[in-house]
């Protein structure tokens, strides 16, 4: 089992309809994810696949970056708390409150 805890709580009730009927036809998503420790990680994207993923069954496809990654070195990451991505790094987004979900992995 593999823990993932999202980058923000927040989510659409109908965005998230869309991204199952969505995910529905297109299969597993990737998502990109850093290590906190043992099976915990910590999603830097995709809070709605991920719950998408979650509602059916399915466990996404996740690519590991290194948390000392900066976060302007990630393409399409636009998660904007504030800080300045060029001297933050991926492994700051989130919070161990955040909701977390488990998959097999």
């Amino acid at each position: 089992m593999i823990k993932i805890i999202l980058a923000h709580n927040y989510f659409d009730p109908k965005g998230l309809i869309d991204v199952i009927s969505d995910m529905q036809k297109m299969g597993a998503p990737k998502i990109r994810i850093v290590h906190f420790e043992n099976n915990v990680y910590q999603a830097i994207e995709g809070c709605h696949r991920l719950r998408a993923a979650a509602a059916l069954g399915v466990t996404p496809d996740f690519e590991e970056l290194d948390g000392g990654t900066l976060r302007s070195e990630v393409d399409g990451l636009d998660y904007d708390d504030g800080n300045d991505p060029s001297t933050t790094t991926v492994n700051s987004i989130g919070d161990w409150e955040n909701t977390t979900l488990t998959f097999e992995d």
